[in-house]
C-alpha cells in the first residue's frame, strides 16, 4: 500500500520515512511538504487513499475536500494537546 506523510520537511525526513516504512510490511511512504499552499499539497497528495500526517496540519479539512479518493488520516498527536494552542481551548 503506498500512503502519504504529509510532514514539514525537515533533515533525515527520507531516513524517518524508511524507519515507518520498516515498521510494517506492505507500506511506502510518500513525503509531500505541509509547509506548501493547500493547492500544491493537494497536487501531491494526487489519488492516495491515505494520509500519515506528521506534526501538526491543521488544514486537513480543507485539504480533503480536493482529495475525493482519501478514505483515512492517521495523525501521531491524536488525543494530544499542542502547546501553541493550549491557551486557545482554555
Amino acid at each position: 500500500m503506498e500512503a502519504v506523510y504529509l510532514a514539514p520537511s525537515r533533515p533525515g525526513i527520507e531516513d524517518h520515512l524508511r524507519h515507518l516504512e520498516s515498521l510494517e510490511t506492505d507500506l511506502r511512504l510518500r513525503f509531500v511538504d505541509s509547509e506548501q499552499a493547500i493547492s500544491a499539497v493537494a497536487a501531491q497528495c494526487g489519488d492516495t487513499p491515505v494520509i500519515v500526517v506528521g506534526g501538526n496540519y491543521y488544514h486537513l479539512a480543507e485539504l480533503a475536500e480536493h482529495l475525493p479518493a482519501l478514505r483515512l488520516v492517521q495523525t501521531f498527536t491524536a488525543g494530544t494537546r499542542s502547546e501553541e494552542h493550549t491557551s486557545e481551548l482554555q
